[in-house]
């Protein structure tokens, strides 16, 4: 299953970086290139172990995505519960160190498994440089949102 991993750092608190990174509903839609609508699901209100959340991509991928592992203001895992017929598994984890100067730096990790039967390895390989760019597309945008939110308050 490849491993990806992108770093930025952000102007905010971990804690405040931690709330924008789950974020919900038009807040998350704003700076997520790759979510148009996120929502809780099941009961769940807030980033706690075993909450749900129903996620719907620009392209219309449909995602039930699980917290698992969620330290408030230091890291949170989310691991794919269903979604596409696609993928056989999907996982990202955030983790939020403070930095000296202040500030945050935050990395993020994902995971993803093809349910390609034949050939699973090298058409993982060849969607690498793609979910790379998504991933790093992300995170600028994450940062963004930290950016217009560190001055604005």
């Amino acid at each position: 299953m490849p491993r990806l991993e992108v770093t930025v750092d952000v102007p905010l608190s971990p804690a405040d970086a931690f709330t924008v990174a789950t974020a919900v509903g038009e807040e998350r839609a704003a700076w997520d290139p790759e979510v148009s609508h996120r929502r809780w699901v099941r009961g769940a209100t807030r980033p706690v172990d075993d909450a749900v959340l129903f996620t719907r991509s620009p392209a219309g991928v449909r995602l039930l995505l699980r917290y698992e592992h969620v330290h408030a203001g230091t890291q949170f895992t989310l691991r794919m519960i269903k979604g596409p017929a696609s993928l056989d598994a999907y996982g990202e984890g955030w983790r939020f160190t403070p930095l000296i100067a202040g500030g945050t730096r935050v990395t993020v990790v994902e995971t993803c498994r093809l349910r390609v039967p034949i050939l699973r390895r090298q058409v993982g390989a060849l969607t690498v440089p793609f979910r790379r760019r998504a991933l790093r597309r992300r995170l600028e945008s994450f940062a963004d949102a930290c950016a217009r939110r560190a001055t604005a308050g």
